[in-house]
């Protein structure tokens, strides 16, 4: 006894299992808080010279990317927290060496 036999049958087959598994709700694993998160995070190191909107920007990026690291897969939202943490570490030392030269 053969269960598929041809081409057509096996193709069939998984195509009923896509349909069900979007019948059901089932969806591939993004993480797409975590993505922005990340894409923020990297936007608030490149403008973390402007003096308010660079705070702003970490600010959004931190809470995307804490909001997205309790999701499944977590990749993206811990590189975006590391890269905020980055980004207070330069602001800091940016302050520091403008405080340092008087200005």
């Amino acid at each position: 006894m053969q269960l598929y036999s041809t081409y057509a049958d096996t193709a069939s087959l998984f195509v009923t299992a896509h349909l069900n598994a979007r019948r059901y709700g089932r969806r591939s694993a993004t993480n797409d808080v975590g993505t922005i998160g990340l894409i923020v995070a990297v936007m608030a190191i490149l403008f973390s010279w402007v003096p308010v909107v660079d705070w702003v920007i970490w600010f959004l990026a931190a809470f995307l990317s804490f909001i997205g690291s309790f999701k499944h897969p977590r990749g993206f939202a811990v590189a975006g927290i590391v890269i905020c943490g980055a980004t207070v570490m330069v602001k800091l030392t940016v302050a520091g060496l403008i405080a340092a030269s008087g200005m």
